[in-house]
């Protein structure tokens, strides 16, 4: 039933990507994604359509996936948090925090702090098993000086009127959503000195250098990785009213009062929109 109103009551949920690595690792690289593998497969949770420990001990032996079994660069071994809703799973050999959908700024804090926690058991978990030398190390970072970037993403549950007149430039609400996170970087951003190109020595957020799009379906690979995902993915069905804005710019950011406006002031900037 389409609600009555334009104005449509707030849910937020996110992604968190996570880095981690091999310290002391026998190869000198660190091994990203034996890291993420290891590290997922400490993780307490009910593993989707087959045994992600299974799953995670054949790769460590070198033999790969099962036959037939359940395994995407993007999205592999993804585990379900039966005490929240939310799952974590591998994608792109990183760790990926997937949030469940909460109401308000200070739930999706609440939340987020969980996630990390959970993370961090898992951590203490592989740590007490490595051998000696060796130390699993976890990161919320933004960039790693490689090349990659990492980050958070947000979902606003939003009005589809408001939506498409982000997404198809209507009534210049892409403008206003586009302002809005301008100042919101210079606000909640980490910092970064330098940048990937050399040509500036501050910059005030660590992932503008990896977002040279407004709008674009394209929200993983650059060039063409964009501040918002093109793509209507509402989960609530065609004809409910409702829109799913997939926010993909922000930094990662460890700071409780950063991360709550993070949230809010993305919030009220889609009420005023609606």
């Amino acid at each position: 039933m389409k609600p009555e109103s334009e104005l449509i009551k707030k849910t937020t949920g996110g992604d968190f990507e996570i880095t981690a690595f091999i310290e002391g690792d026998p190869t000198g690289t660190g091994s990203a994604p034996l890291a993420a593998q290891i590290l997922l497969a400490q993780v307490k949770g009910i593993a989707a359509l087959h045994s992600t420990l299974r799953v995670i001990r054949e790769v460590k032996e070198g033999e790969g996936p099962p036959p037939g079994g359940y395994y995407h660069t993007l999205d592999w071994g993804r585990v379900f948090l039966p005490t929240n809703g939310s799952s974590i799973y591998i994608d792109c050999d990183h760790l990926e925090l997937a949030m469940a959908e909460v109401w308000g700024a200070r739930q999706h804090y609440a939340a987020m702090r969980a996630m990390f926690l959970i993370v961090r058991d898992a951590m203490d978990r592989v740590n007490a098993a490595l051998p000696p030398g060796q130390r699993l190390r976890v990161l919320l970072n933004n960039v790693d000086a490689h090349g990659n970037c990492f980050g958070t993403h947000l979902n606003f549950s939003c009005s589809t009127g408001a939506f498409h007149n982000i997404v198809r430039h209507e009534h210049g609400r892409h403008i206003q959503f586009l302002a809005s996170w301008n100042a919101t970087s210079m606000l909640l951003g980490q910092g970064r000195a330098g940048s990937e190109d050399g040509k500036v020595s501050y910059q005030f957020s660590q992932r503008a250098d990896f977002i040279d799009h407004l709008l674009s379906e394209n929200t993983q690979f650059p060039p063409g990785r964009p501040l918002v995902n093109a793509r209507n993915e509402a989960h609530t069905g065609i004809n409910s009213g409702m829109a799913r804005l997939h926010d993909i710019v922000h930094d990662n950011n460890l700071c409780q009062t950063g991360a709550v406006l993070k949230v809010g002031l993305m919030e009220i900037v889609l009420c005023m929109i609606e």
